[in-house]
Order: C-alpha cells, then sequence, then structure tokens
C-alpha cells in the first residue's frame, strides 16, 4: 500500500501541519528524536480509507531510533496535517502490533 501522489510530495517536501494533540503527544511519549519525514517515507502504511470529500486517512507504523510508533494522518484539500503518535500496545493490536484487534476502530 502507499500514500497517493499528493501525500507523498507533502511528506518529501516537509509541507505539513502538526495537530496540538500530536506536539502534546510526541513530547509525552517521549519521541521528540524522531525524524518525521524519514519514519514517513520508510514506514508501512497499516490502514488508510478515502472519506467523501474528507480526504485521505492513515496509520502509518514506524520505526525509528530503535523506537515503534504509529502516526496518523489526514489529507484533505491539499493540507496533509499530522493528527496524532502513539506507541502500539496489544490491547489494541495483535502481537505484530500493525493488525488491530476487533472493535478497536480506526474510522
Amino acid at each position: 500500500m502507499n500514500f497517493s501522489l499528493e501525500v507523498e510530495n507533502c511528506i518529501t517536501n516537509s509541507i505539513f501541519m502538526y495537530d496540538e494533540h500530536f506536539n502534546e503527544r510526541i513530547v509525552e511519549r517521549d519521541l521528540e528524536d524522531i525524524n518525521i519525514v524519514q519514519a514517513l517515507l520508510t514506514g508501512e502504511i497499516i490502514e488508510s480509507f478515502k472519506r467523501f470529500n474528507n480526504g485521505e486517512k492513515y496509520i502509518v507504523h514506524c520505526c525509528f531510533n530503535k523506537k515503534m510508533f504509529h502516526i496518523i494522518l489526514i489529507y484533505n484539500h491539499e493540507t496533509l496535517l499530522l493528527k496524532t503518535i502513539y506507541t502500539p500496545d496489544i490491547l489494541h493490536f495483535e502481537p505484530d502490533l500493525k493488525t488491530r484487534l476487533n472493535g478497536d476502530l480506526f474510522r
């Protein structure tokens, strides 16, 4: 699974905004030392979908500096927003930390 060309262009050229929630979580979860662009470009899209008139939404499984985390991003009308970042756990994901447990919804 790949990003749309528009999303990949935004990431590659660092044309994105951080949601306030993202900024809070990156500090709270001690992930301030990661390179967001590199993490997204080398990460694995584990979920994505397009919503009518609401753009594209992705969950990206990333590893950077020996840290594993997920980034949720939303692309809508030429704007890429990094919504949140978190460390996956077995309460919400299968042991591979990529596959959502039943009933744990992203949409």
